[in-house]
């Protein structure tokens, strides 16, 4: 899986590119972004596209799966019609530093980490963030107490416009994490409060990662079953035959005048059964940006699979490990709301 909870640990061609596959496709289908140099054979997930389209972030995970995890925060940058190869920012490299999320300005950058905070004795994963200046990124800094909160984990954060702030939070009970909102006023954030039933499933599943629109008229966010009795789970989820093995899908719900609507699952090829993750827009409105470890390892194989085809698949880009896809907006909304 892309992410760590307390319940499980965290899972999740050529290097020329062209920008208009990140910022202009025009196909339905879900395309890797930048195959060869941001998805890569390795476990990568997250995106987070700057304003200008200059600048691509997104997590890139250890091959090992005991906890906890290091990964690192990368940036790669765009040079005409490529990518570079990514790098690490420098504000990264020491802990399990979870994908981050751009401000709609793109002055700000938040993220999930490990990272202590300093005075406090706190463990978990707690949310910080850098700002923009004049020669780069500002060093690392915790939200305040008020999201921060002794004995809580935070994550997934997603800003709107006004400062709104959405979270992922598992509010001091360890594998209860849903969605909660902190509003910004004067310049202070309220105590994170969770959102209402039917964005909020219930006991026997999580939601978490979510995207909100800055206008916070929609909110994009993956929920998972996690209970006993797949009766409780959300009715579209997609889990594979044999022993349920419940991975997240993605969903969108609007705010109307009377709340939230049902949540949908997205179609046209962004849900499948493996693991959906870290949903994103870019600021222009027109792409949506998730991580889906999907491969080629489908169960039954359409015939006995050989030691050479294994191998070659195992060295694939689609080898079931965290790649970074992306689709235009018009696949999630469908043309209407």
């Amino acid at each position: 899986m892309f992410v760590i909870y307390s319940r499980v640990a965290i899972k999740r061609f050529s290097s020329l590119f062209c920008v208009a596959f990140l910022a202009c496709a025009t196909s339905a289908a879900p395309g890797l972004i930048a195959p060869g140099v941001i998805s890569t054979v390795d476990d990568e997930a997250g995106g987070a596209l700057t304003p200008d389209g200059n600048d691509f972030y997104f997590a890139k995970f250890a091959p090992y799966t005991t906890a906890p995890r290091l990964s690192l925060i990368c940036v790669s940058h765009r040079h005409g019609a490529r990518w570079s190869e990514p790098q690490a920012v420098p504000f990264s490299g020491q802990y399990l530093d979870l994908p981050p999320r751009l401000s709609p300005d793109g002055k700000t950058l938040l993220f999930g980490s490990t990272r202590p905070i300093p005075g406090s004795d706190a463990h978990g994963i707690h949310l910080w963030q850098v700002t923009r200046t004049s020669s780069g990124w500002s060093a690392a800094q915790p939200l305040p107490p008020a999201i921060n909160a002794p004995g809580v984990s935070n994550l997934d954060a997603s800003v709107a416009s006004d400062g709104t702030l959405y979270l992922t939070t598992d509010a001091g009970s360890a594998n209860d994490f849903h969605i909660s909102v902190s509003h910004l006023s004067s310049g202070q954030y309220s105590k994170p409060e969770r959102l209402p039933a039917p964005v909020h499933s219930g006991p026997d599943n999580i939601d978490v990662e979510p995207f909100i629109a800055p206008d916070q008229s929609y909110l994009l966010f993956v929920s998972q079953w996690t209970g006993q009795d797949p009766r409780n789970k959300r009715p579209q989820e997609l889990i594979a035959g044999g022993s349920p093995y419940p991975r997240g899908d993605i969903y969108i719900s609007y705010h109307k005048a009377n709340g939230w609507t049902p949540p949908r699952h997205l179609e046209n090829g962004i849900n499948s059964f493996a693991e959906e993750a870290y949903p994103t827009v870019t600021a222009d409105g027109k792409s949506f940006i998730f991580s889906s470890e999907r491969s080629s390892f489908n169960i039954p194989q359409p015939h006995s699979i050989t030691w050479a085809e294994l191998e070659r698949k195992w060295h694939s880009i689609l080898n079931g490990r965290g790649n970074i896809y992306r689709v235009p907006m018009s696949s999630v909304t469908g043309g209407s709301r």
